[in-house]
């Protein structure tokens, strides 16, 4: 989500950013992967990420059809706590790497995702 990326990475991103995306809406006829990440729309009445990522789940607790299909709450708790727990990890090599300055000419090749064979991959 676009507040994840700003939590763990403090990048501000616009609606269209082309950060591909898990579409949390699992009925058959809808798009499985996002073509940009969207807003997740936490409560903003908790402070902390975790009560957040708590708060989002029991809202939707009942629908069967959202976010991983036949998973319990709890189970979905876990997993989100685990994603946490990799993109903070994602977040200090992030930071590390941008720091160093990059050719440009690379940095376009890497985000071709449509020309450089990762989208067929996702």
């Amino acid at each position: 989500s676009v507040e994840y990326i700003d939590y763990f990475f403090v990048v501000l991103v616009p609606d269209d950013n082309c950060i591909m995306t898990v579409n949390m809406d699992m009925r058959p006829d809808a798009q499985r992967v996002l073509p940009n990440a969207h807003l997740a729309n936490y409560d903003e009445g908790f402070s902390s990420m975790g009560l957040k990522h708590l708060d989002r789940i029991l809202r939707h607790m009942d629908e069967k059809l959202w976010s991983i299909k036949n998973y319990h709450s709890l189970e979905k708790v876990a997993h989100t706590f685990h994603m946490s727990e990799l993109w903070s990890s994602a977040s200090y090599y992030f930071h590390l790497l941008n720091a160093i300055p990059m050719d440009v000419s690379m940095c376009g090749c890497i985000t071709d995702v449509r020309n450089n064979d990762i989208l067929p991959e996702i």
